[in-house]
């Protein structure tokens, strides 16, 4: 009898231990494929256009009163096949009311958050993108569009994302991008 019990409890453990390498087996899986994506919260969804084909969760921050998401659209183009990407700051109070913050072709998140929160928002969505590109391919691509400018017309780039790009270890062309304040 007592044999029979530590046979169980012995295969019990190892049921156990084979059932937790799966779940963490999965995990690992979609982190590394990047199938791992938030769903967006349901407060946000009736600020967000009803014209959009896709939405992505980029970010999201907390400050006492308010949550505050950072959201990738894509919408439409009627000159285009193409569709145009929109990142959109979206706030939603205690009451769950939401509110689209960034107007469209606005860029600068620290003219409507705190400088504290737009850089956690843009540090989120780097990271997010690096994960999917893999650094060296975000590096190779960003160089490449910041020296495709003309010195006329260089990109503009807000403190934020400057700051969350050099947290991160990208290099940034020193003379291929102007400060948005």
């Amino acid at each position: 009898m007592m044999i029979l019990r530590v046979h169980r409890n012995w295969l019990f453990a190892l049921i156990s231990i084979l059932t937790l390498i799966l779940i963490v087996g999965q995990l690992v899986l979609r982190i590394e494929t990047g199938s791992m994506t938030k769903p967006l919260p349901v407060e946000i969804l009736s600020c967000l256009p009803s014209q959009a084909v896709k939405t992505d969760l980029s970010g999201e921050v907390k400050d006492k009163n308010n949550n505050y998401y950072l959201v990738g659209t894509s919408l439409p183009n009627q000159n285009s096949e193409e569709s145009k990407y929109r990142e959109m700051l979206i706030q939603v109070n205690r009451q769950g009311t939401c509110l689209s913050l960034l107007p469209d072709k606005e860029y600068v998140l620290s003219r409507y958050i705190t400088v504290r929160l737009a850089r956690q928002l843009a540090l989120q969505n780097y990271q997010k993108t690096i994960h999917q590109m893999g650094q060296g391919a975000f590096q190779a691509e960003l160089s490449r569009q910041l020296n495709n400018y003309p010195d006329s017309m260089k990109a503009q780039l807000p403190k934020e994302y400057i700051w969350a790009l050099k947290q991160l270890g990208i290099e940034l062309p020193q003379n291929g991008y102007k400060v948005l304040n």
